[in-house]
């Protein structure tokens, strides 16, 4: 089976590259009235409702804050404020200070796909493959991850990858002719699940039972009262706690996993009692 894993990081595929590569020439014509204009136009683009513009204009404000704010589902002071005064030796700015590292050590002229072929793909989405193949006994193979390959395409100027309209400019001209134009114009299709409205539609009581529960093991890690106030924020609306609700969950039902309990389990029954195949024990 082979995959296309690695083709977003060398071709410029992800929207955020996009946001950056438009951040850089914003930053480098306007100086410093770019926070100027990063604030207008986040109040303009959130009063308009053009949600494409308003999630540029913090990577035009600060683009490699605006990075760590996308693919961190836990702001550092978040995680410290939920975890238990007992957790001593926790950290929760490692994370971020090792990607800060990444960059820094990338030097001036490299860019973010650099950072994600060390973080992103290995640590999240190869992961993701090699477990759900091989737990069907399937082989999987990332012909994209060549290293000849990457070098390669190291070499090529970002023009030719991508812009502040589209991404993956270099593949899409090969297939032109090939492939349909309604394929090679269209934008981005990602891989996104409605978390939102599992969790406040039919995983609500169980994912509610496993972050409240009074004898839940995972107070002895983290503070029920502060676990309570990102879940309550979350289902009044609040959908910047997206992630960071489904992955309280997520650990929630590790630890009774762990501890042997079956409350777990109701996360993968739908209301009617039928597998939704949300989550798996």
């Amino acid at each position: 089976m082979f995959t296309g894993d690695g083709g977003d990081e060398l071709f410029g595929g992800y929207d955020r590259y996009r946001a950056m590569h438009a951040a850089d020439f914003a930053r480098r014509r306007l100086g410093g009235f770019t926070g100027f204009l990063a604030s207008v136009g986040e109040r303009t683009a959130g009063a308009a409702g053009i949600e494409r513009i308003e999630d540029l204009m913090p990577f035009v404000r600060d683009p490699w804050k605006a990075y760590k704010s996308y693919m961190m589902h836990f702001e550092p002071s978040l995680a410290a404020s939920l975890l238990q005064p007992a957790l001593i030796g926790a950290d929760p700015w490692s994370a971020e200070r090792w990607l800060d590292e990444r960059w820094a050590s990338a030097g001036a002229k490299t860019w973010v796909p650099w950072v994600d072929a060390q973080t992103y793909l290995p640590d999240d989405l190869l992961t993701k493959m090699d477990r759900a193949t091989m737990a069907w006994g399937v082989e999987a193979r990332s012909p994209l991850l060549d290293h000849h390959l990457w070098a390669w395409a190291a070499t090529l100027p970002r023009g030719w990858l991508l812009d502040w309209r589209t991404g993956k400019k270099l593949v899409r001209e090969a297939y032109r002719g090939v492939l349909p134009t309604e394929i090679l114009s269209r934008s981005k299709k990602g891989f996104s699940v409605p978390l939102a409205a599992w969790l406040r539609g039919q995983l609500r009581e169980p994912a509610l039972d496993l972050l409240t529960s009074p004898g839940s093991a995972l107070w002895d890690v983290l503070r029920p009262e502060a676990v309570g106030a990102v879940v309550d924020r979350f289902m009044d609306g609040d959908d910047s706690l997206i992630y960071p609700t489904w992955n309280l969950v997520a650990l929630a039902a590790w630890y009774e996993g762990r501890q042997g309990s079956g409350r777990a389990s109701t996360l993968n029954r739908d209301g009617h009692g039928q597998d939704a195949g949300v989550l798996e024990p």
